[in-house]
């Protein structure tokens, strides 16, 4: 089966639907199967994002999200011989000669379209038509399972969940190791750690909320935040919140950091706070769980289905409630280890090579189907 990659946001955003078309396209070539894959990425992003025996690249014009991409891109599509396309980014080319498989990662939009730019709620207010048009669907989780069955009305039959994989290069590390990189990054050798984009919907705010509610129990040696991740759309407000707590020396900003600097400090964290209000999977938490630091994880929808018993749980609109978690943890040591163990556990059942057998078995699933509708 010749089976087409669309994997052009890949160029533009590193974490989240980026990190999944890269991961998953790299453990395509990884896995033994007879099936050619074409990764398709941006002309402006030349570096191949993955390689093997079975697999291809080509660059295509036609930019992510752009107005004319339903124009354009089934034009540059039309000289490639595939018979399917799995877009990861929700929307597939809806006029095409080949078969669709789309993942839709969340339906946050629809749920809180009031976090969403006027831009973002225009291309993602597409899933409707996307839901209806392609082929196949793969959800990141039951919860995003639920909500497409919900509110787009797909039968549930036609909605596979694919949980994605974590990346192997988050583990835990040597203690002077990570002693050495604390020094050297100017942070504590302990902290709270928040990692993430800065938007309305990763809600931060009620982390640096809860801040002033610990500053008099914390002991000092557990009382800095320290925040990682780019900013990101209505972010203003968020920013002016944590640069008065960098004044006040209660957090401390490093903006986006490469992937070796995350690595160490999920590693030199005491705690890990996920404080989202909606997620179709979550990898930071999981990726903190890896490298062994205990986490604080909001209630948001999919959370404890792909997180399980490993976290202290807290309503993410409430700081009280997070302060409380805090404070349980700083408090208990042996909560704190027998948390570690079980999120290192829970972290060792998502790998990529499942995730990519899985969603191999999507696209024959789908094809095969295809077939039968043609031959009836």
């Amino acid at each position: 089966m010749r089976i087409g990659i669309d994997a052009r946001v890949t160029g533009y955003r590193k974490g989240g639907i980026g990190q999944y078309g890269r991961l998953l396209a790299q453990a395509f070539a990884s896995i033994n199967t007879s099936d050619h894959f074409t990764i398709f990425q941006s002309w402006k992003h030349r570096q191949q994002i993955t390689s093997g025996k079975n697999i291809s690249t080509s660059y295509l014009l036609t930019p992510p999200h752009h107005r004319w991409e339903q124009r354009l891109l089934p034009l540059e599509l039309s000289v490639h011989n595939i018979d399917l396309l799995h877009t990861i980014d929700f929307i597939p080319p809806f006029h095409r000669r080949f078969d669709s498989v789309i993942t839709i990662h969340d339906l946050a939009f629809m749920r809180m379209p009031h976090i969403m730019t006027a831009e973002s709620l225009r291309y993602y207010g597409q899933v409707g038509e996307a839901a209806k048009n392609t082929d196949g669907i793969i959800a990141d989780s039951e919860a995003t399972k639920r909500d497409i069955v919900d509110l787009l009305g797909v039968p549930d039959r036609s909605v596979n969940r694919v949980y994605p994989g974590l990346d192997n290069a988050f583990m835990l590390l040597d203690r002077e190791q990570v002693k050495r990189f604390c020094r050297n990054k100017g942070v504590p050798p302990s902290f709270m750690f928040w990692a993430g984009t800065i938007e309305p919907r990763k809600n931060l705010d009620v982390l640096l909320d809860a801040l002033p509610l610990l500053r008099e129990k914390l002991p000092s040696e557990k009382r800095t935040l320290v925040v990682a991740g780019e900013p990101g759309w209505l972010s203003d407000r968020t920013l002016s919140k944590l640069s008065s707590l960098e004044r006040s020396g209660d957090a401390i900003y490093l903006g986006a950091v490469p992937n070796n600097d995350l690595l160490h400090l999920y590693n030199a964290a005491w705690a890990f706070i996920f404080t989202s209000l909606y997620e179709g999977f979550g990898l930071p938490p999981l990726e903190a769980m890896a490298c062994g630091a205990p986490v604080i994880s909001s209630n948001a929808p999919a959370m404890e289905e792909v997180l399980g018993d490993a976290p202290l749980y807290f309503n993410p609109a409430d700081p009280h409630s997070l302060a409380e978690r805090i404070m349980a943890l700083a408090e208990n040591e042996s909560l704190a280890q027998d948390m570690s163990k079980k999120g290192l556990k829970q972290a060792a059942r998502y790998t990529w090579e499942k995730a990519a057998r899985e969603t191999l078995e999507v696209y024959h699933k789908v094809h095969a189907e295809s077939h039968r509708r043609v031959k009836a």
